[in-house]
């Protein structure tokens, strides 16, 4: 029975002394790792804002980081995109996407892997007969200077186009009415000037205006030029000011129009962004300057998610113009826009008046809404895309109209319903069509117009594309009719080569007569 009793305690004694020793070796691996992972010194850095071209991170040079850096976005253990640093700040950096093979997202976790220059190597530890002697001369020897990384500053990117069109109108009739129209348009785009996040933009167009025969109010020849925006800005979501100068026009508030000011931007969170903006308004018809019509407001924008997966963005904006100092509007602009992936998009906008003093005598009303416009867009397939949208607007009193008499004044209500569907058959053909129905409140008939069409890439030979198109319409006064076809190449650098034919016909209700125009581009 003793026997017995000292096996037992004799085989208790080898297993305890065998889980001692497999926790012992347990905890010397994982103290090993640990000291293995704090001397590899890799730190993990979080996305904080994704923009349309940009991810920007949570830490900038203060954490280590330089320009031409390339980190990892890990995401449930496995590599969802690449990025490399193209501008940086203290607390924050501004990453363009290199290679992207999963969807990735704010929060996500980014890694340093490459950076741009090669640390020093470090030099071999001297044998101990050196180290003494070297003791001996440490005072008469002078400190080594250690080369630092050079923050290397990201390229300037340069990006634009030159057009140039003739049109000629050839009039057979007795009334010779011909007609010249040359026109060059240009498209100027300079991104991360200095390596910073300065960009530079100018949009323009020029026409001269050739008639055979003058008019009381229109010349015979005249030049008519457009200058759509020239702006210079700064533009880092991860910066808390942003500013945009010159002629400019923002996506976020685009009802409020055009102004010749400047434009501030306060990012309050990466979700929550407030401005002001200032300025004069362009003449409208021919955007020459004016200083007469002052504009100016604020607005408040909120954005959350990320582009290809469920996001929403809204924007309120209050702007108020004035002719020295006299109120021409006054009015709020809302904007929204919902999307789901890729499967549907809805956007939404709105103007409201705020009416007082002269507009609110000439319209009898404080408030009235004077634009509404709804679009939604789904894809019901991979192949099949369908798209319906409604407005309706209303004219409403300025300074330059208020001293039209009533019986001038058009405030009728004009509402609009229109649908598209495209169809692809292919990677490279696709048909589409498009239908829509007008109506002004006062006429007894609305306005109808269509047009349908099929495009081909890589016709013939590549990058060649062959478009078919057929339009028309139909109104209280008149129908038409257009065909057209078009046969073009693309070239490398943007440049392209097109050839068109098309005719236009349309008959007038009233006299029953029919015209048709044919033109060769």
């Amino acid at each position: 029975m003793i026997r017995t009793r000292d096996l037992i305690v004799k085989r208790d004694f080898i297993k305890n002394y065998r889980f001692l020793r497999c926790y012992l070796l347990s905890l010397i691996v994982f103290c090993l790792t640990i000291t293995v992972y704090a001397q590899s010194g890799r730190r993990i850095y979080r996305i904080k804002y994704i923009s349309n071209e940009n991810v920007y991170l949570d830490a900038g040079s203060e954490k280590g980081l330089a320009v031409g850096d390339k980190l990892a976005v890990v995401k449930n253990k496995k590599l969802a995109a690449e990025l490399v640093i193209v501008y940086l700040a203290k607390h924050s950096a501004s990453c363009k996407i290199e290679k992207k093979r999963s969807a990735i997202s704010t929060g996500d976790q980014v890694v340093l892997i490459k950076q741009k220059q090669t640390e020093v190597s470090k030099p071999e530890q001297p044998s101990s007969s050196i180290q003494k002697e070297s003791l001996r001369t440490t005072r008469t020897t002078p400190k080594r200077n250690v080369p630092q990384r050079k923050t290397k500053r990201a390229k300037t990117r340069i990006s634009g186009s030159v057009s140039l069109q003739h049109y000629q109108l050839v009039d057979h009739s007795s009334m010779n009415l011909d007609f010249e129209q040359p026109t060059i348009r240009l498209r100027l785009r300079a991104r991360h000037l200095w390596g910073k996040a300065y960009n530079l933009n100018i949009r323009s167009r020029s026409r001269y205006y050739t008639r055979s025969t003058s008019y009381r109010t229109i010349q015979r020849e005249a030049w008519r030029n457009r200058i759509y925006e020239v702006s210079f800005d700064y533009s880092n979501e991860a910066a808390l000011v942003n500013y945009k100068l010159g002629r400019i026009i923002s996506n976020k508030f685009s009802g409020v129009g055009y102004i010749d000011g400047a434009q501030i931007q306060f990012n309050a969170t990466d979700k929550l962004k407030t401005g002001i903006f200032a300025g004069t308004q362009p003449q409208w018809q021919y955007s020459s300057f004016q200083s007469s019509m002052e504009k100016y407001g604020g607005y408040l924008n909120y954005t959350n998610g990320d582009y290809g997966k469920n996001r929403i963005e809204s924007t309120l904006a209050a702007a108020g113009e004035y002719h020295n100092g006299v109120v021409s509007r006054e009015f709020l602009y809302l904007q929204n826009s919902f999307s789901g992936y890729s499967r549907w998009h809805f956007f939404h906008s709105m103007e409201l008046d705020i009416n007082r003093d002269w507009r609110k005598e000439l319209t009898r009303k404080s408030v009235s809404l004077s634009s509404l416009y709804l679009s939604f867009r789904i894809n019901l397939s991979r192949r099949i895309s369908t798209t319906l949208s409604y407005d309706n607007r209303t004219n409403y009193y300025s300074y330059m109209t208020r001293s039209l008499a009533d019986s001038l004044f058009d405030d009728a209500m004009r509402q609009g319903l229109r649908s598209n569907l495209s169809l692809k058959l292919s990677k490279s053909a696709r048909l589409y069509a498009n239908v829509g129905v007008r109506k002004k409140e006062s006429d007894n008939a609305a306005t109808v117009s269509y047009y349908c069409g099929f495009n081909k890439s890589n016709f013939l030979l590549r990058q060649m594309y062959l478009n078919v198109r057929i339009s028309g319409f139909s109104n209280l006064y008149s129908k038409g009719f257009n065909p057209s076809i078009r046969l073009g190449k693309s070239f490398r650098y943007g440049h392209s080569l097109y050839l068109s034919y098309g005719n236009y016909m349309y008959a007038l209700d009233i006299s029953n007569e029919k015209r048709m125009n044919q033109w060769i581009r």
